[in-house]
């Protein structure tokens, strides 16, 4: 009688833990240094006013910077004017950024850079418009933090923001017609926070 000789099968278990073994590591996509990282969950409260403090910083430093060349401009120091002025307009890409960054915002350099352009020209048909740079400042400022602070589909509607941005124009020029030093120093404090507490305000309507 002959022994069937063979190579006995091994389990199923003990064969999926050497393939797992000897297999070789899948490997990795490499992500491009373009492409932004995807932050998952919402914005908290806290870097939503982190964001808000950081910008409100650099808002204070531009605004500072039109100040001093509207009175340059004024006392006939053209050159000083300019140089305040290019400054100032150097501070508003960076503001934007910042506000990005620190919100987790998708894509803040690609957000950053196409606001610039808005907040520009914002600021200079506004100010125009209103005879005076504080509300073309806070509408400028207002919808800049509109287009690039972090924003949750559903949640954060931009239409809201765009028009919390148009509100708080309009109240700053209220403010500048009955005092106008104090619409001044209100103007690169109010609307970037404006747009954190409408978001806030959204949140809470939101059924999620």
């Amino acid at each position: 009688m002959s022994r069937q000789r063979g190579r006995r099968e091994r389990p199923a278990s003990e064969r999926r833990t050497m393939l797992e073994r000897y297999s070789k590591p899948e490997r990795r996509r490499r992500v491009p240094s373009t492409e932004q990282p995807a932050w998952e969950g919402p914005i908290s409260s806290r870097r939503r006013w982190a964001a808000v403090a950081a910008g409100t910083i650099v808002s204070v430093l531009a605004f500072g910077f039109v100040a001093t060349a509207i009175v340059q401009a004024g006392d006939g120091n053209d050159s000083a004017a300019i140089l305040a002025a290019v400054a100032s307009a150097v501070m508003i890409p960076l503001l934007l950024l910042i506000v990005g960054l620190v919100s987790r915002a998708t894509s803040p350099w690609r957000s950053a850079a196409v606001a610039s352009l808005i907040v520009l020209g914002a600021f200079v048909g506004g100010s125009f418009a209103a005879r005076e740079p504080a509300t073309g400042f806070v509408l400028a400022i207002g919808l800049g933090a509109a287009w690039t602070m972090r924003s949750e589909e559903g949640i954060h509607l931009r239409s809201w923001r765009l028009w919390t941005a148009v509100g708080l124009a309009a109240y700053t020029k209220v403010v500048y017609l009955i005092s106008p030093g104090l619409a001044i120093v209100a103007a690169p404090l109010i609307p970037i926070a404006g747009i954190a507490i409408i978001d806030s305000v959204t949140e809470r309507r939101s059924p999620g």
